[in-house]
């Protein structure tokens, strides 16, 4: 009986402190779970985060032209990060898409004001042969021609520019920053958007060994006055006066793209989930082994001889 009593207190025990997997702090996601031969749907829904489906111009609802060729099965994806779904490539011409994010009660956009003071980490998989590729945050001010944050990869050269408000609608007011060149294959691309009252800044990073995707963001390097660009894989400006409220792509000949994901923290972007509990559960758990200690000790105590 105190055998078994022990083995069952035992195992309360383990299965209290196994740290449970939680989502992080992922807000927006996309595995490109469509019909596998079709172009991107603008009447159906993947994943979460979004309002509506796919469109080669969100704002006007514009479903003409090609959105991508759903392609069976996911890219591949570092150690950690579980791949759902299909993905989207283009073998032949090119291709270019927009998804609005999730609408509040309120119908107003729950994208991203870049007047606010917030971090927001964003990633996604990507395949590129040598021709060009392109991933964007866009604002919701209806522009087609520029979105707010961009990626691209074009000759094996990867780039990434954050624009300033004026003139929105021209390059000149963007800051463009190449991080690495030579790049072809598969890759991660992760990005993080810093935004404050007059400053914003952004930093990313790729990858193309998906083994070597850290598991915690690496040290950011030091951004001097704005509008400077410094070594290193982070461009700064003046502020951007935009809520940013889609994401688009760009897909030529030979590329593809898999996994979008938005999220509040390097983990959410790069694992999806997070199997460190919170301090809260840490207290929880901690608590709950000291009572099944005294339990045991009470039930095992020594009865004193009469």
């Amino acid at each position: 009986m105190k055998l078994s009593i022990l083995r069952w207190l035992f195992a309360t025990v383990c299965l209290c402190t196994v740290p449970i997997a939680a989502r992080a702090q992922l807000s927006v996601y996309e595995g490109f779970e469509y019909t596998v031969g079709s172009s991107l749907p603008p009447a159906e829904s993947s994943g979460f985060g979004w309002s509506g489906g796919w469109y080669n111009n969100a704002d006007t609802l514009n479903n003409s032209g090609s959105r991508g060729l759903v392609i069976a099965g996911s890219l591949d994806t570092p150690p950690g990060m579980i791949a759902a779904g299909n993905h989207v490539a283009m073998s032949t011409f090119t291709s270019s898409s927009e998804r609005l994010l999730a609408i509040s009660n309120d119908n107003e956009s729950a994208g991203i004001n870049t007047n606010a003071d917030s971090v927001t980490f964003f990633s996604v998989v990507g395949r590129v042969s040598g021709n060009s590729w392109s991933f964007g945050l866009y604002s919701d001010r209806g522009r087609i021609d520029n979105p707010v944050v961009a990626f691209s990869l074009t000759g094996g050269n990867a780039t990434m520019r954050l624009y300033d408000a004026f003139p929105y609608e021209s390059a000149d007011g963007a800051v463009t920053r190449t991080i690495a060149t030579g790049v072809s294959g598969t890759f991660l691309w992760v990005g993080r958007l810093e935004t404050s009252a007059g400053d914003d800044r952004l930093d990313s990073w790729i990858y193309t060994n998906l083994d070597n995707v850290p598991v915690l963001m690496p040290a950011l390097q030091a951004a001097p006055a704005p509008y400077v660009v410094v070594p290193g894989s982070n461009v700064n400006i003046y502020d951007v006066d935009a809520v940013i409220d889609r994401v688009g792509f760009y897909l030529s000949s030979g590329s593809a793209l898999d996994e979008i994901r938005i999220g509040g923290d390097w983990q959410s972007v790069t694992a999806s989930v997070s199997a460190v509990p919170e301090p809260s559960t840490y207290a929880v758990l901690l608590g709950g082994a000291a009572l099944a200690l005294v339990i045991i000790r009470r039930r095992f105590r020594p009865t004193p001889n009469c």
